[in-house]
């Protein structure tokens, strides 16, 4: 079982669905859970919260809205990628060639004790490692623009603004993560140490 947060900002890419049908080709069987974030919604929630000074749980919930949003945008590009809501709890009778898209991660953390702050420090790359170590999966790829310097950790990633603050606690129960450079046509990567 794989969890895959796809950038936002790759919806805007021209050769999105080329390259997430390329890339995927080449990977072991799933199923496959992809979480996508908010791209350029999240950058103007993000203004007008600082603009008009919102409250971070509401410009939070907000995100959440606007990743559901991105998921049927997705859905709507790559249809072989099926919508999933809510996200079941047990994933052993699902197809294990399935390609998932969460439509919305509201499921899961409404039913958490302790979920995760309702804050900027929290993107979708930590609601996608979330979800990875709810699921138990074996692996957390992150999709993105562009990669991490070579020798970059999880805290070192945190640091640096290529995930968010939140990530090293999120992904604490994820045994490998993998940066994917989506737009490079060799997918280039590296892993994420903890």
């Amino acid at each position: 079982m794989r969890v895959i947060r796809l950038g936002g900002s790759l919806l805007s890419y021209p050769e999105l669905v080329a390259s997430l049908r390329a890339w995927h080709e080449c990977q072991t069987e799933g199923p496959d859970f992809i979480v996508v974030g908010t791209g350029q919604f999240g950058e103007t929630m993000r203004s007008l919260h600082t603009m008009h000074g919102l409250a971070e749980e509401f410009s939070h919930e907000t995100c959440l809205d606007l990743m559901e949003i991105s998921a049927r945008i997705l859905a709507n590009l790559a249809p072989e990628w099926k919508l999933l809501d809510p996200i079941p709890t047990d994933c052993q009778n699902l197809d294990p060639r399935g390609q998932w898209i969460v439509s919305s991660p509201r499921t899961l953390l409404a039913e958490e004790v302790d979920p995760l702050p309702a804050c900027w420090s929290v993107t979708s790359d930590s609601i996608a490692a979330w979800i990875a170590g709810q699921l138990g999966a074996q692996e957390l790829v992150l999709l993105k623009s562009c990669l991490p310097p070579s020798d970059a950790n999880r805290e070192s990633a945190a640091q640096s603004g290529y995930v968010d603050r939140f990530f090293v606690h999120a992904s604490k129960s994820v045994t490998q993560v993998r940066c994917v450079n989506l737009r490079d046509e060799r997918f280039s990567e590296i892993r994420l140490s903890r």
